[in-house]
């Protein structure tokens, strides 16, 4: 036994120190400017994992997407109707928790391409749908390890891209392999080759980025080269119970969602225009397949528009940053984390385009005009999604620091119900309505929510100070909750570990 393993198991046995001076056996970075932890990664590594995430993410939106087209040729072939992860990520870390769902995920599209009837491609789809979302939500939170306020809008810009880029893009590819000698099946063929490529690439390059694991991947080395048992990392205090689970990924989400004005607010927005996006694949065939007569490639290029708008976006975020790093700058200088009001400008902007391009997409519907101005509307509707959607997000962070990760499954879960529920009703009313007066309608929803990142650029300020979850309040409750249970559960550890 080595000296300082026996000084060790002597404290313990005596119980000579206090819990206060135990904090010594708790694994940090060395320092803020640690090279092993991810925020101080270099910028061409982080671009690397920013490229690979964002394929992972791309691939699993193109996958929603690119089935879409199908529909006709399916119901033909089988006579029916179209009407007929986060727990795991926070203990083992994101990679683990997105490359496992995502090659099931893949094995259930080859499901649907082989698919004899019906009830199986259903089946498939419904188990792809639901690996496929362990990428499309832990990604973001991987992207969230690697870039710090300063950063992280324009790297959202990317990444937003990329979930854009796939539900754009995915109808386009999706009817061109449709409609040519390969048939449908092989828009799941060749969509299952291309997420086994980037499954492929990030099981060889995609590194760990959650810093909790990552400690604890040093605490544990550390314990075998120093002899010192009582070394633990802060996340080996939290124990992934029943219990835990339901509070913490289920209870506290919900329970923020129906309590704080602002995310509710600014997740009933995201959950509008993510689901009118994905109303768009309805809505575009009607428009340009059943009225203008245009076949299904020529339909699907308009999406090339939305992803356009995106583009242009992406350009007005980069060109706000110089002006929201002032803001962050003097945030700093009054001792403050950040400024999260300042994210909101973009937003405001992203209201007004979105709301116009409904507008312009209903204006410009009909054989007697020109097609050009509702393609101009789509890239309108494309561009305020963006601006809409990535500067939510990025509020939400900054606002709910603590507590982002709640605050994200809040908005997430009422995002989802959008973009699964808007379809659904798509067809019917762009019919019984018309494609002018049902973008109208939609129209009219987009203007009475423009207010919503103008209320609160005014008044968010006074609205988190009410909050009990705002990054301040949130900071101060829980350093000593924290504290206090990771120490418990270290000499909880040290004495069992000592007198077995």
């Amino acid at each position: 036994m080595s000296d300082e393993t026996a000084e060790s198991q002597t404290q313990v046995g005596n119980n000579e120190k206090s819990p206060n001076d135990w904090p010594k056996n708790i694994v940090d970075w060395d320092g803020p400017d640690d090279p092993k932890n991810p925020m101080n990664w270099s910028r061409k590594k982080k671009l690397g994992i920013a490229v690979l995430l964002g394929l992972i993410t791309m691939g699993s939106s193109f996958a929603s997407s690119s089935f879409s087209p199908t529909f006709d040729a399916v119901s033909m072939e089988f006579g029916v109707s179209t009407e007929a992860f986060a727990p795991i990520s926070e203990l083992y870390g994101r990679k683990i928790s997105i490359l496992p769902a995502y090659l099931i995920f893949d094995i259930f599209l080859i499901g649907v391409a082989t698919a004899e009837n019906i009830q199986t491609i259903m089946l498939c789809q419904f188990f792809a749908g639901l690996f496929a979302s362990a990428p499309l939500s832990n990604a973001a939170g991987a992207m969230a390890n690697l870039w710090n306020d300063h950063d992280r809008a324009l790297a959202v810009v990317g990444y937003s891209v990329a979930v854009i880029g796939g539900p754009t893009v995915g109808p386009l590819i999706g009817s061109a392999i449709t409609n040519s000698y390969l048939g449908w099946r092989w828009t799941e063929y060749i969509t299952a080759i291309i997420i086994f490529s980037i499954l492929f690439l990030d099981i060889f390059l995609l590194p760990e980025t959650y810093a909790p694991v990552l400690l604890q991947r040093k605490a544990n080395h550390l314990r075998y080269t120093t002899r010192n048992w009582a070394l633990h990392a802060p996340a080996d205090a939290e124990e992934l119970t029943l219990q835990n689970i339901i509070e913490k990924h289920l209870a506290l989400p919900l329970l923020m969602l129906t309590s704080e004005p602002i995310i509710f607010c600014l997740a009933l927005y995201n959950a509008f225009v993510y689901g009118l996006l994905y109303l768009l694949f309805e809505a575009f065939p009607i428009e340009y397949e059943e009225h203008r007569h245009w076949t299904a490639v020529q339909g699907s290029l308009v999406f090339l528009a939305v992803l356009i708008g995106v583009l242009v976006s992406g350009c007005i975020q980069a060109s706000y940053q110089p002006y929201f790093w002032k803001q962050l700058d003097k945030a700093h200088a009054l001792g403050k984390r950040n400024n999260p009001e300042a994210r909101l400008p973009p937003m405001m902007l992203g209201s007004m385009l979105f709301a116009a391009g409904l507008f312009m997409f209903g204006g410009g519907s009909g054989v007697e005009k020109s097609a050009a101005t509702g393609i101009v509307g789509a890239g309108l509707i494309g561009a305020g999604f963006i601006l809409i959607f990535q500067n939510a997000v990025n509020y939400l962070i900054d606002a709910f620091t603590i507590h982002a990760a709640s605050a994200q499954a809040a908005n997430t879960f009422l995002r989802s119900l959008a973009g699964a529920g808007f379809p659904l009703f798509a067809t019917p009313m762009f019919h019984k309505l018309g494609v002018n007066w049902a973008s109208y309608l939609l129209g009219f929803v987009a203007v009475a929510l423009i207010p919503i990142p103008v209320l609160f650029y005014v008044f968010g300020k006074e609205l988190r100070g009410m909050s009990r979850y705002n990054q301040d309040k949130a900071t101060q409750n829980n350093v000593e909750k924290i504290e206090s249970r990771v120490l418990r559960r270290v000499l909880s550890r040290q004495e069992s570990h000592y007198h077995v």
